[in-house]
């Protein structure tokens, strides 16, 4: 071999090689997300839908309840007039059953007369101080109503007789009122 032969292998050694490009790494690879497709608005809508809706039921309901007790408060308002209106009845037939005129005459009627002596009695030792006389009546009673009416009593039973009891009534026994 001659020299260049020589120097061309040795050139070849010695000489660089071409240079081959270096790998560089490559990215990692991973799943892209899907594109967003647009949400369906379906199941928003239905709870909306739904709490409106239960909130105009419940609207709703307490104002029924409260025009009940409207219509209780009323009713019961017009009770108690109706209620006032027979007690003011009762009290009035009251006053009148027990007016002195009134009572006079029914005392008249049962044959009842006017004290003509006054007794006492004492508590203490129990005596009746006072001499006891039994009513007859000197003239009749004159009984003016609350109108300003005056009447007389007409006639007087006997003391013993009762208008009050019946014939076949046994004799113990009360007036029926």
């Amino acid at each position: 071999m001659s020299q260049n032969a020589a120097a061309r292998v040795g050139a070849r050694r010695t000489a660089p090689m071409p240079r081959q490009p270096v790998p560089t790494p490559r990215p990692r690879l991973r799943l892209v997300p899907p594109l967003a497709t647009q949400r369906s608005n379906f199941p928003f809508l239905l709870i909306c839908s739904f709490a409106l809706t239960a909130g105009l039921l419940g609207v709703l309901l307490l104002n029924m309840f409260l025009s009940q007790g409207s219509y209780e408060i009323d009713r019961l308002q017009k009770e108690s007039a109706l209620i006032t209106d027979r007690e003011a009845q009762l009290r009035e037939e009251l006053d009148a059953a027990s007016s002195p005129a009134r009572l006079a005459r029914e005392a008249g009627k049962m044959g009842m007369v006017p004290g003509s002596s006054v007794i006492f009695l004492d508590l203490d030792t129990g005596k009746v101080k006072g001499v006891p006389a039994t009513g007859a009546p000197s003239k009749p009673i004159r009984v003016v109503d609350d109108t300003g009416a005056a009447t007389d009593t007409q006639s007087v039973p006997s003391p013993g007789a009762n208008p009050q009891r019946s014939p076949s009534a046994p004799a113990d026994s009360a007036p029926q009122r």
